[in-house]
């Protein structure tokens, strides 16, 4: 049942992407601008929908089947504007090695400079998806350069980064860069195209991908936001109205998520009400707790539940 249920809105986003990038500049523009702009930011402000059925590839739990699961999820990136490989990488060292010294955005090492606060607020107002953007264009370049460039993200002597970072420099070194430059390739025919076709009206597809872009950067650290800077860190569980949770297959349980990565998005609220957990506040009030803005590892405090 829920097989045919992804299957359905695993269409359903790739459908609202083509109609997006490509049907709104063949058909509806500039006969029909209002009606376009509405499309297109709609389908832009649906991002978590998205994101959330590409979330479920990763994992493996979008369609059965290995081969039919990786071709969706590489069909939902590449109309994202990302590479599967490069995000699917990124996510799984995040399960691992959650909080690892690569991955607290929000925690200062060093000396809390002006510039250091500047890159945090950059990378919360669009730096995340900036980045998966610039990791999917990098695939292109020669393995060699790949390799030795990942090598200087080393960060200290963290254990958990260092395998993070061996790891990334093995995936570069196999069948995955591979995949990840059949994706870029397809990402750049695909938004080359849409651009084209939008011509006068650039803009409206530009703007779409900031939105898109910002959506992304917002909601990425959230669950994580003031949790301690040490690998394996808990993570927050949120609420969110019924038609939220919908929209984004009930990614705001994300502190469940990591503890049983395996269970898939319909099945967590049932997790969710038999492990007796408790919401640890407002996805909202989460999102908006960022602009608090960072903290150094020294002031960094115990977990506790955002009131």
């Amino acid at each position: 049942m829920f097989q045919r249920l992804n299957a359905g809105l695993c269409a359903a986003a790739l459908g609202l992407s083509a109609t997006a990038l490509l049907i709104v500049p063949l058909l509806l523009l500039p006969q029909a601008p209002f009606v376009a702009t509405t499309i297109v930011i709609v389908t832009a402000l649906l991002t978590p929908f998205h994101a959330a059925l590409l979330h479920e590839a990763i994992h493996g739990k979008l369609l059965k089947g290995e081969r039919a699961n990786r071709t969706a999820g590489r069909l939902l990136a590449v109309c994202f504007g990302v590479a599967f490989e490069v995000v699917r990488y990124g996510h799984l060292a995040h399960h691992r090695f959650n909080r690892h010294a690569l991955d607290r955005p929000d925690v200062l090492e060093g000396n809390a400079t002006l510039c250091r606060r500047l890159g945090y607020f950059a990378n919360l107002l669009g730096g995340v998806y900036a980045i998966e953007l610039l990791s999917t264009l990098m695939s292109l370049l020669p393995r060699r350069v790949l390799i030795a460039r990942i090598g200087r993200l080393t960060k200290g002597d963290e254990a958990s980064a260092l395998a993070v970072v061996r790891g990334m420099q093995r995936a570069v070194a196999d069948a995955r860069l591979t995949r990840a430059r059949i994706d870029c390739f397809a990402v750049l025919t695909l938004y080359g195209l849409a651009f084209w076709l939008y011509g006068a009206a650039w803009l409206l597809l530009l703007a779409s991908i900031v939105i898109r872009g910002l959506v992304i950067s917002l909601f990425d650290n959230a669950p994580h936001y003031g949790t301690p800077p040490a690998t394996h860190a808990p993570v927050f569980n949120l609420s969110l109205p019924a038609w939220a949770r919908a929209v984004m297959l009930n990614q705001n349980l994300h502190g469940l998520h990591h503890r049983r990565p395996g269970l898939p998005w319909h099945a967590l609220p049932a997790a969710f009400a038999a492990d007796g957990i408790r919401y640890d506040g407002t996805f909202a009030r989460a999102v908006l707790r960022q602009f608090n803005g960072p903290q150094p590892a020294c002031q960094a405090r115990d977990f506790e539940a955002i009131s």
